[in-house]
């Protein structure tokens, strides 16, 4: 599918029209995530006369050119006329595929579902590849959005045979705050969606010295019926390289890599691990 918004720009420090959105601070939008984990939630917001600036909201949100802001986004076709319900701040109210982008940019989301019929837009903090777990929404279309560098300053690292970019952080919190902390980045926990990016997460990991009896990092990880694996979209997890005796069935199980030879365990989601994040990049 062809990229429908190949460069999306607009005027930030424009007032006089109304883009139906709302300041959230990083408290709330955290707060935000960890709610939304349990339950759905939809919520109309209503609009502004005047547009916070999203440079004083969120600095890092989209690439610049001097006052502008924009994004690419490429949608696709097999996500029509769905959406997807959980994992989201509130649905807004928007007029236009391109206030939608700008909703996604000031919000820090990796995907978003705009309805051309309900003018509503759902912002998403994970790339989706198949509809599973998604509801019908006649006249919704899904888009995804793509950085366009891999910004090895802010310590990430770009693999270009594979199109990857990925950053290790080894604050040890629990899974609810990776999400969280990976979302500030414009970024998504890491997807083991192939037997290469596993081998090259196993690579990373060695080459920063994260090699230690205890040093562990969460990776994308929901556990599905049938003691199954997968990810946010319901897509089954089909590469694993588990430690002996592993996986152990905890409660509330999450999927962790490393140790000295960087294999997966099981763990509660509640304990306190490294993580890795990834960033979406425009392929050359």
């Amino acid at each position: 599918m062809k990229v429908e918004i190949k460069r999306y720009k607009t005027n930030i420090n424009e007032e006089k029209v109304c883009y139906r959105v709302h300041y959230m601070s990083k408290i709330g939008l955290k707060n935000m995530l960890i709610f939304v984990n349990i339950l759905q939630l939809f919520v109309n917001v209503s609009c502004l006369e005047i547009t916070p600036d999203p440079r004083d909201m969120f600095p890092e949100s989209g690439k610049g050119e001097g006052n502008l802001r924009y994004l690419r986004v490429k949608e696709y076709s097999n996500l029509a006329n769905r959406t997807f319900p959980y994992d989201i701040i509130p649905v807004f109210s928007s007029q236009s595929l391109s206030e939608c982008s700008i909703s996604c940019l000031r919000y820090f989301c990796i995907a978003f579902f705009f309805n051309a019929d309900k003018l509503e837009c759902t912002l998403n903090y994970y790339r989706f590849y198949l509809p599973t777990y998604t509801v019908e929404d006649i006249g919704s279309k899904y888009y995804l959005t793509f950085r366009e560098e891999c910004p090895s300053d802010q310590g990430y690292l770009y693999y270009p045979t594979e199109n990857f970019c990925i950053k290790l952080n080894t604050t040890k919190i629990s899974y609810f705050d990776v999400q969280y902390n990976c979302v500030l980045e414009r970024a998504a926990t890491v997807r083991v969606d192939s037997q290469k990016k596993l081998n090259i997460l196993q690579s990373y990991l060695d080459t920063q010295g994260y090699n230690g009896d205890n040093d562990f990092a969460y990776i994308m990880s929901n556990l599905m019926q049938g003691n199954k694996y997968g990810f946010i979209d319901g897509t089954e997890m089909l590469y694993f390289d588990w430690m002996s005796g592993q996986p152990t069935g905890v409660s509330g199980a999450r999927i962790v890599m490393g140790g000295s030879n960087q294999k997966f365990k099981d763990v509660n989601e509640y304990e306190l691990h490294g993580f890795i994040c990834e960033k979406h990049i425009l392929k050359p």
